[in-house]
C-alpha cells in the first residue's frame, strides 16, 4: 500500500520528503504491550534491588575483596546518586547543586522534559531516589533531577485552567507530592514544609503553582550542599542537617497561610500542621 505513494525518489530536506510511521489507511503501527507482571513480583524485585544496592554501599572493598566490616553507606550512596544523574540527565551543563532563578527554566526546559519522561517511563527511579535521600546528604548530588521534575510540574500547574488540582491531573499531582516528600526525606526542605504534599489536593492549580514557587525560592536561596549536614551520630555515622530558627523560614510560608485562611473550610483540618493556632 505504501508503494503506491512512493513511486518517485525522495531527496532529504526536499518538498517531497515524507516521514511515515504507520501503514496508510490503518493508522500508526501498534506497539505490543509489555508482558503483565504481578504486583507482588514487582514489589519483591524492587525490594531485592534496593537491598542489594544498600548492601554494596555498606561493605567496603579492600584488595579487590569485600571487607566483612560494615561502614556507613554515605560514600557508596554518593556514587549511586552521581550515577543516577549521569544516566538520567541528557546534558552535562547546568548539573550543579544550586537552583537558578525561575526565569532560567526556559533554557533547560528540553532537558527537564527528558528527565521527567525518564521518571514516567521508569518508576523505579523514584524508589532509587528515595533510597538516596534516606542516606544523607547523598540527595544533594541529585539536585538537577529534583529541580527538573519541579520545573515541569510548576509549568504545568501555572498554565492549568482547571478549578481543582486533584481533578486536573491526578498523576501529575502525585508526582508533585512525591518530589516534595523526597526533598523532605533528604532534609533539603525545612520542617515547616514537610507536610506540603498533604495540602496540595485541596488547592487549585494556581495555588499549587504559588506554593511550588515558594519552594523553588527557598531552594534557590539555600543551596542543597552536603556541607550543611554537619551533625553526625557517632554510633551509626548518620548525618543530619540543623536548620535555622523556624522564624527564618516563615517568609516562604506566608502565601500558604493566606491560602489556607481563605479556604479554611477545606484546609482547616491541616492548618495546625504548618502554623501555630495561637499565633
Amino acid at each position: 500500500e505504501n508503494q503506491k505513494f512512493a513511486t518517485s525518489i525522495n531527496f532529504p530536506q526536499s518538498h517531497s520528503s515524507i516521514v511515515r510511521v504507520g501503514v496508510i489507511g490503518s493508522g500508526l503501527r501498534s506497539v505490543p504491550p509489555p508482558p503483565a507482571i504481578a504486583d507482588e513480583e514487582v514489589a519483591l524485585n524492587k525490594q531485592l534491588l534496593l537491598e542489594a544496592i544498600t548492601s554494596c554501599c555498606a561493605l567496603p572493598w579492600r584488595n579487590d575483596r569485600p571487607s566483612p566490616t560494615r561502614t556507613p553507606p554515605i560514600a557508596g550512596m554518593k556514587i549511586v546518586a552521581l550515577l543516577l544523574v549521569e544516566m538520567i540527565s541528557s546534558d552535562v551543563m547546568f548539573n550543579g547543586l544550586p537552583w537558578p532563578d525561575e526565569d532560567f527554566l526556559k533554557v533547560t526546559i528540553e532537558r527537564d522534559l527528558h528527565i521527567q519522561a525518564m521518571f514516567v517511563d521508569h518508576p523505579i527511579l523514584w524508589d532509587l531516589l528515595r533510597l538516596v535521600a534516606s542516606v544523607r546528604p547523598s540527595l544533594c548530588y541529585c539536585s538537577v533531577l529534583l529541580r527538573a521534575v519541579m520545573a515541569v510540574v510548576m509549568t504545568h500547574w501555572r498554565n492549568c485552567q482547571e478549578k481543582a488540582a486533584s481533578a486536573a491531573n491526578p498523576r501529575l499531582l502525585e508526582t508533585t507530592r512525591t518530589v516534595l516528600r523526597t526533598l523532605s526525606l533528604g532534609q533539603l526542605l525545612p520542617p515547616a514544609m514537610n507536610s506540603l504534599g498533604d495540602v496540595l489536593p485541596l488547592l487549585s492549580p494556581f495555588e499549587v503553582s504559588c506554593l511550588l514557587s515558594d519552594v523553588w525560592q527557598y531552594m534557590r536561596n539555600n543551596v542543597p550542599s552536603p556541607a550543611l549536614f554537619t551533625h553526625k551520630n557517632p554510633a551509626t555515622g548518620e548525618l543530619w542537617r540543623e536548620f535555622k530558627a523556624p522564624a527564618a523560614d516563615h517568609k516562604y510560608m506566608e502565601r500558604l497561610r493566606a491560602i489556607m485562611i481563605n479556604k479554611v473550610q477545606t484546609c482547616g483540618a491541616v492548618f495546625q500542621k504548618f502554623f501555630n493556632v495561637d499565633s
